[in-house]
């Protein structure tokens, strides 16, 4: 995606490659998810709609290997969903004809199918998940596209045989390198799981966040706050790193980012988290400053969002301990590489796509940056910020040194250099 597309009336929101088993279907289906501005024009709509696909990479990634096989559907929630077949029709016309249609709540069926038959025996699949939308006025527009094979009329087939996650997977052998993350971290060189991680605390005044908001908002207007945070957490683990004589070539930072749709308040459903994938050098630690550091950071994040890298994943985190839930070692040991230090956090606040929607953390309406625990391998270290007021909050997981005077060394870097 192009700058100047940003402005235009249709935004790209998100790609979700998402487990559908809760819904009653094996396997997982690809949602691609479209901003509009207004309702669209039913003669300009298919022009729209094909000329934002083929502008976007992200759309090819969204058609993924192993989506749902459709000849039983079943839900686990007893509903059924509503099901059309449609012939000789177009596709816009059911595409405007969704968008166009209020849907009744809280009778809403939980999905809506569509399967419009195209030439030589070929399907084109869209599916409406009425609880990620809003159809009055087209606001959004939630739509799993997949097109079906004449030879074999019981599977999805993607247009792209690789996804975003898979393309990692094959340019990286990647190891298992956490456990149950509840009960601690293990790597490699930590062959013992630690089942008990110290935590500090520390809240900074108000002059000190605010010289952190203002320097983020100069990096970047969205995620700088962020950028700087996550520059000072991943400086003071290479140094950790670097004195336990583990010398990664890099780290690899899964940055995961949470949405509200519009209207729905449910802090645990409709939320999706999708993943963005950034690389920091170990030099880029030795040879810059913090600002400079946040701002390769931030420039990272945004050019994975503008060309489509971006992987998703729907999951309820539990806030109680700072720390995922014990399923959460699931997805954290596909992104883990041997020697690589893996660290993730999430980044809450406006976004540059869309005015209306805001981000959320698990429910609770935010209006700066939120962060995931980083944790990193080893020294067994994971860094979580949080925006409380005027006030920055930190917390600081370790295994091995005392997580307050980590946290007082991150601080100091962050406002001396």
């Amino acid at each position: 995606m192009n700058p100047a597309r940003l402005q235009g009336p249709d935004h790209f929101l998100d790609i979700l490659d998402h487990d559908m088993r809760r819904h009653g279907l094996p396997g997982n289906t690809a949602q691609l998810q479209l901003h509009l501005s207004a309702p669209p024009d039913p003669h300009q709509f298919e022009e729209r709609f094909h000329a934002w696909a083929s502008e976007e990479p992200a759309c090819r990634v969204a058609l993924l290997d192993g989506l749902a096989r459709t000849r039983r559907v079943i839900y686990s929630s007893g509903k059924r969903p509503e099901f059309r077949r449609h012939q000789n029709i177009r596709a816009h016309d059911v595409l405007n004809w969704r968008l166009n249609t209020p849907i009744p709540r809280p009778a809403h069926p939980p999905l809506a199918i569509d399967l419009i038959e195209g030439p030589e025996g070929t399907t084109l699949g869209l599916t409406w998940d009425h609880l990620l939308m809003d159809a009055r006025g087209g606001e959004f527009l939630l739509v799993r596209l997949a097109g079906r094979h004449q030879e074999n009329a019981t599977t999805w087939k993607p247009v792209s045989p690789l996804s975003g996650l898979q393309r990692l997977k094959a340019t990286r052998s990647l190891h298992p390198v956490f456990k149950r993350i509840g009960q601690g971290v293990a790597a490699p060189e930590m062959p013992n799981i630690h089942h008990r991680l110290n935590v500090g605390h520390l809240v900074l005044d108000e002059a000190q966040s605010t010289e952190i908001a203002d320097r983020g908002k100069r990096i970047h207007p969205i995620v700088g706050e962020t950028a700087i945070l996550l520059a000072g957490a991943l400086r003071r683990t290479h140094a950790l790193c670097t004195e336990v004589k583990n010398n990664p070539s890099g780290y690899m930072i899964p940055v995961t980012v949470t949405r509200r749709s519009p209207g729905n308040l449910s802090p645990l459903l409709g939320n999706p988290i999708s993943i963005v994938y950034i690389l920091a050098q170990a030099a880029q630690m030795e040879d810059s400053t913090p600002d400079t550091l946040a701002r390769h950071v931030a420039e990272q994040f945004m050019d994975a969002l503008r060309n489509g890298h971006v992987e998703a994943i729907e999951k309820q985190l539990d806030l109680s301990g700072f720390l995922p839930r014990a399923a959460g070692s699931r997805f954290l040991r596909h992104l883990t590489q041997g020697r690589i230090a893996s660290c993730f956090f999430a980044h809450t606040g406006r976004t540059m796509f869309d005015t209306l929607a805001d981000f959320d953390f698990h429910g609770a309406r935010v209006e700066h940056v939120f962060h995931q625990p980083m944790i990193c391998h080893p020294p067994g270290l994971g860094f979580f910020a949080c925006r409380h007021g005027a006030r920055l909050h930190l917390s600081i997981c370790s295994t091995g040194q005392d997580p307050t005077q980590l946290g007082q060394r991150t601080l100091h870097d962050l406002l001396t250099l």
